[in-house]
């Protein structure tokens, strides 16, 4: 649920299908979510080419979260071309003086989870990079979707 009113989910959900940026509120192009929210609410986006750094997600999680593209398999993150791919919010992350030990963790959540999930960054980045295509889901198939999903979304308030 977006900003905890579901009318409002409702009408950025019919706004972005009337835009064609949305077939039945799936977004397989990292530059129509961002475009939807900018145009809805008061959030300032920047698309992202690049899956971002280990140091980008440190040194500005306090002033901005990450919208990453990824395959979903339950509640974890797979590799599978594309066939489950979701988006999540990184949130925040866990650090540790001795990386060699303990690399980069991310919080995260899924759009329809009431939980969070915590990923290794290097697991979540190379689900993010086979997301070329997307040629395992259905729905690409379907629709004929344009995918352009590999790097992210980071958004700020404004």
């Amino acid at each position: 649920m977006i900003l905890g009113d579901k009318s409002l989910d409702f009408d950025i959900l019919r706004s972005a299908a009337s835009q064609n940026l949305t077939i039945d509120g799936s977004f397989f192009s990292k530059r129509d979510l961002a475009k939807l929210a900018n145009s809805q609410t008061n959030l300032k986006t920047m698309t992202l080419d690049e899956f971002p750094t280990e140091h980008d997600i440190v040194n500005n999680n306090n002033s901005c979260v990450f919208l990453i593209a990824y395959d979903r398999c339950g509640s974890g993150v797979d590799h599978s071309n594309g066939k489950n791919a979701h988006w999540c919010v990184v949130s925040g992350h866990f650090t540790s003086a001795d990386e060699a030990i303990n690399p980069l963790l991310l919080y995260c959540q899924h759009s329809n989870s009431p939980s969070p999930f915590i990923v290794e960054y290097e697991r979540l980045r190379n689900s993010n990079a086979q997301l070329g295509g997307c040629e395992g889901s259905s729905f690409v198939q379907k629709y004929k979707c344009t995918v352009d999903l590999c790097g992210g979304i980071q958004v700020w308030g404004n």
